[in-house]
């Protein structure tokens, strides 16, 4: 799998913290450049690891060992 990178700049440390679970989140938009604009635009303070087009093209905003600001919720 295909998986292009788009940078956000909204994740944080882990402060070795570990995820063991999966969150999906669905996007109010109606289009993954929306939801692309919006979870890497530094003002928005919210951010994914990964976004899924509906073609099934895949973005990664953020690297899985950095903490993403999911619902805009940091993790500091």
């Amino acid at each position: 799998m295909k998986i292009i990178r788009r940078p956000s700049t909204n994740f944080s440390d882990r402060g070795g913290w570990k995820p063991d679970i999966i969150v999906n989140h669905i996007t109010a938009g109606s289009t993954a450049a929306g939801a692309l604009a919006t979870l890497c635009s530094p003002a928005r303070e919210a951010s994914a690891h990964f976004v899924v087009d509906k073609d099934g093209t895949v973005y990664q905003l953020v690297a899985l060992d950095r903490a993403a600001w999911s619902n805009g919720t940091r993790i500091l």
